[in-house]
């Protein structure tokens, strides 16, 4: 599991994936780089082709999960939707952790 706090992150993504993501699960990519900026918790996620994370956090106190992936500096949104109840616990039980220390 890896913990990152991002300062100054440069973020992409592509248009017609935003829009589609947008029509599926309600949220934009625009809305989506909040992930970054409270606490979170990433880690890999397997992909036959390219390295992949997760991203579990909060955006206006409801849980999503984002897939992504680094391309040179930036972060490239592939997608998010609202996680599910096993991200959830993972997420609290490692923020309860960060409580604790």
């Amino acid at each position: 599991m890896l913990f990152l706090y991002h300062l100054d992150v440069e973020f992409e993504f592509d248009p017609q994936k935003n829009e589609t993501n947008k029509e599926k699960h309600s949220i934009d990519f625009e809305t989506v780089k909040k992930l970054w900026a409270g606490f979170s918790v990433e880690f890999a996620v397997e992909h036959p082709i390219e390295n992949r994370f997760a991203i579990i956090g909060k955006i206006e106190g409801k849980f999503y999960t984002a897939i992504y992936t680094l391309r040179e500096e930036r972060i490239r949104i592939i997608s998010c939707r609202r996680s599910r109840t096993k991200e959830i616990k993972l997420y609290e039980k490692n923020f309860q952790k960060t409580k604790n220390t």
